[in-house]
């Protein structure tokens, strides 16, 4: 059978609190009443000769610790000594003493609490005060409640600015996308018009290609191409070698570092060109937008300017060199 406090969870309470205190501490200040105990307390755990609560102890006044502590000697001496009648008057005057000191600390003890009373009062009075104040009309009116929150929809509508907004990014990804499918349509189309010329479509043109490779005993697209590299791609794009390049010619080239994915991206942008070596759809939208053009021109004015230089430079060494012999 279960006794004591394993019942209760082996919760035996909460401890007493210190008897070390001042019996006269600030006790106006605390004048809220004292909570319930929690939890379960053994009897049998109290010590012997104590309680489970601390019993309060009684503060005696001025007069009843004058009457304990200096009571006046009852007893007549008829014939006294003059050493017992200096030691009557010493301690009268220690009696005086204590009095006089016990009523005045009962004075002082009470303007001081006489202070916290009119304190407490004081705190009491300001906390009702801040329980009484009314909430002004702004906030009452913008406060929300819970009628507020359960009126409300479970998702918010959008206001027109934000239809705005959302309907501009649609019509802007929308038109991203096309652009995206519009260019590649574009380039699968100039790579497939690119090599279109070399596709047999006449009767004429197989019998050329079949005594070609008859005579030649290989094919232009057998061709060794292992020594070229990125920048002899670059510098002769326009060489039949080049033209004849396929992707997985360009994959041998550099190891098998390069997927099928990335060489049509390498020869757009590094070498600007399509995988067949002719240019491609970015040098084609540079000449229709008049780009290429203009960066002609500058190279060509930078070329002009340079020889220029040159021949100022050279006819100044000319001139030194008559001014010299001269």
């Amino acid at each position: 059978m279960v006794k004591r406090i394993a019942k209760y969870g082996f919760k035996s309470g909460l401890l007493p609190k210190s008897r070390l205190r001042n019996i006269a501490k600030e006790f106006a200040r605390a004048e809220t009443d004292k909570t319930a105990t929690q939890g379960y307390a053994d009897p049998l755990f109290v010590p012997r000769g104590s309680a489970a609560e601390p019993i309060q102890k009684t503060t005696k006044t001025a007069d009843e610790i004058i009457n304990d502590s200096a009571k006046v000697s009852q007893k007549q001496l008829s014939h006294i000594s003059p050493e017992q009648k200096l030691k009557s008057e010493k301690a009268t005057i220690r009696r005086t003493y204590l009095s006089d000191s016990l009523r005045l600390q009962e004075l002082n003890d009470k303007e001081e609490w006489k202070k916290l009373d009119e304190m407490a009062k004081k705190e009491k009075v300001w906390r009702a005060g801040l329980l009484k104040t009314e909430d002004s009309e702004a906030t009452k009116l913008t406060l929300p409640t819970i009628n507020s929150f359960l009126n409300k929809p479970l998702v918010e509508p959008y206001t027109e600015e934000q239809r705005a907004i959302l309907k501009a990014k649609r019509e802007s990804n929308r038109i991203a996308l096309e652009t995206k499918f519009a260019e590649q349509r574009a380039r699968q189309y100039l790579d497939l018009y690119q090599r279109a010329s070399k596709f047999i479509v006449t009767e004429e043109q197989l019998e050329e290609a079949i005594e070609r490779a008859v005579m030649n005993g290989t094919s232009d697209s057998s061709k060794s191409t292992s020594f070229y590299n990125v920048d002899i791609l670059k510098s002769e794009r326009n060489n039949d070698q080049v033209k004849n390049f396929s992707n997985a010619q360009l994959v041998k080239m550099h190891g098998g570092m390069l997927t099928d994915g990335l060489v049509p991206k390498l020869t757009q942008e590094l070498v600007g060109s399509t995988d067949v070596g002719r240019p491609g759809l970015a040098e084609i939208r540079d000449v229709l937008n008049g780009n290429a053009d203009e960066y002609t021109k500058k190279v060509n004015d930078f070329k002009l300017k340079k020889i220029e230089e040159d021949k100022a430079a050279a006819k100044s060494v000319l001139d030194d060199v008559v001014s010299n012999k001269s």
